[in-house]
């Protein structure tokens, strides 16, 4: 066996390398959760196209969301369609739910418009819009990967990877990014409670 080994060092070398580099990987991806507290709280989010003098914005006031439909452009506003998708994560089941949004009827040669849009699923939760939240996790996308120096090697830099992050402990968000890109993603708040 050592006659093996050290005639074929370089053989045994190549093979056992990659596999002690996976193995430090997948260590410094589990390791931290095992110092960190779990995260505490929901955060809502909104992917749209790039078209960004159209559609959805919201405002945080008093806690509470107050959403909007705007658009001011030289074109027609009911011609820009804007594909806009508001995200609930749920941190303890990690299960991505999308929010059903109703956009007001636009009139057909507006250039200029402004509407309220009511979200009920959305009129009872108090939101706190800082990117951290108040137990320390940073929502993160491939911009702003939390110091993550491999996620950078690893993920495209057109393609969003959001996770929330906290003393090198990472949890993916589930999105299928499709035709996303990194623009694309708006974050929105953590929900601090939700009311009756």
């Amino acid at each position: 066996m050592k006659k093996f080994l050290k005639d074929n060092f370089v053989l045994v070398l190549g093979i056992l390398l990659p596999i002690l580099v996976t193995v430090l990987f997948a260590l410094a991806t589990i390791i931290p959760g095992f110092f960190v507290d779990p995260p505490k709280y929901d955060l809502l989010f909104m992917t749209s196209n790039n078209y960004n003098q159209v559609g959805l914005r919201f405002d945080i006031v008093n806690g509470k969301i107050q959403a909007q439909y705007r658009c001011d452009t030289s074109y027609y506003c009911a011609d820009r369609s804007n594909q806009q998708k508001v995200y609930r994560f749920n941190v303890k089941s990690r299960v991505l739910q999308e929010i059903p949004v109703s956009m007001p009827a636009i009139p057909l040669k507006a250039t200029s418009y402004a509407a309220p849009v009511p979200i009920p699923e959305l009129a009872n939760l108090t939101i706190n819009p800082a990117t951290v939240s108040p137990d320390g996790y940073q929502f993160n996308d491939f911009r702003n990967n939390g110091g993550d120096f491999f996620a950078g090697l690893f993920y495209s830099s057109y393609k969003p990877q959001l996770s929330i992050s906290k003393n090198g402990y990472s949890i993916l968000i589930p999105l299928n990014t499709g035709n996303i890109l990194f623009y694309d993603v708006k974050f929105i708040g953590w929900i601090i409670s939700q009311g009756n």
